[in-house]
């Protein structure tokens, strides 16, 4: 018998969001504070995981996400660039840190517009990063705006040079110049002036350290205003993440990145001297 593939919007309506890990964080310190009936904890563990998470229930969250779905299908035919999923040969990768991640996934198109214009930062001054940028769409759209530079670093050739034919092709381009890096993230030096850090859950533990680690030294040399943002962190796991946290955050805040806000799947964070 074959398989019958369910459409995103019936998995929805049929079982709900995902549960995910940050999901699984907040249940779990609910249920522990509950069995040592302390319900001050437990509210406050239900209260900060409605505003981190509540928004994947609410009645217009399906239609917003056929609408982003249908945005994210047209984006490389309306503008006529590839920006669509694809595999990396580990044999065309630069540097030492390929982590067994053999897919590109590209961020989704209207919802990162939406967090850019939530994020209040004066685009004429700021440096715009992407962390893995892949074929480059997150380049592109953040290229939409007037930031000072917007930068990609990637360490697949192939991809690499897809993005580099994608930017000379979009119409969409505000920034003041466009920079791809062919490279290791772990070994990218970050440039002077204020920041704005993006990454979407593109490696482990170990090179998202060593990232931090030049990111903290950068910013102790020249103290000045950095946003990282990242796009599913909930994904990244590390061995003795501190309870009452997000997975991942005890390894930022060690770097001195405190949270600033939280924004559909976005996590806002910034360096604080």
């Amino acid at each position: 018998m074959p398989l019958v593939k369910i459409p995103s919007t019936a998995r929805f309506l049929l079982f709900g969001p995902v549960i995910g890990g940050n999901d699984r964080l907040r249940l779990d310190q609910i249920k522990q504070a509950l069995g040592q009936g302390n319900l001050q904890a437990a509210s406050q563990a239900a209260s900060t995981w409605v505003q981190e998470e509540g928004w994947r229930f609410s009645p217009l969250r399906l239609l917003q996400r056929r609408q982003d779905d249908r945005d994210d299908r047209e984006f490389d035919g309306r503008y006529g660039i590839d920006s669509a999923l694809a595999y990396v040969d580990p044999t065309d990768v630069q540097g030492d840190n390929f982590n067994g991640q053999y897919f590109y996934l590209a961020s989704t198109v209207a919802r990162f517009r939406r967090m850019l214009a939530r994020l209040k930062v004066k685009h004429e001054d700021v440096t715009f990063i992407d962390l893995g940028s892949g074929k480059g769409r997150t380049v592109l759209l953040a290229g939409e705006r007037p930031f000072r530079r917007v930068v990609g670093v990637e360490y697949s050739r192939a991809l690499h040079e897809i993005a580099q034919q994608n930017i000379e092709k979009y119409p969409l381009k505000k920034a003041g110049s466009f920079e791809l890096v062919l490279g290791d993230v772990a070994a990218y030096d970050f440039p002077p002036g204020p920041l704005l850090v993006y990454n979407y859950n593109s490696f482990g533990d170990e090179v998202l350290t060593r990232v931090l680690e030049n990111l903290d030294r950068s910013a102790q040399a020249q103290p000045r205003q950095i946003f990282l943002v990242f796009l599913n962190l909930g994904y990244f796991n590390p061995a003795g993440e501190e309870a009452g946290l997000a997975a991942g955050e005890a390894l930022l805040n060690r770097h001195h990145f405190v949270l600033r806000g939280v924004f559909e799947k976005y996590r806002i964070y910034e360096w604080v001297a």
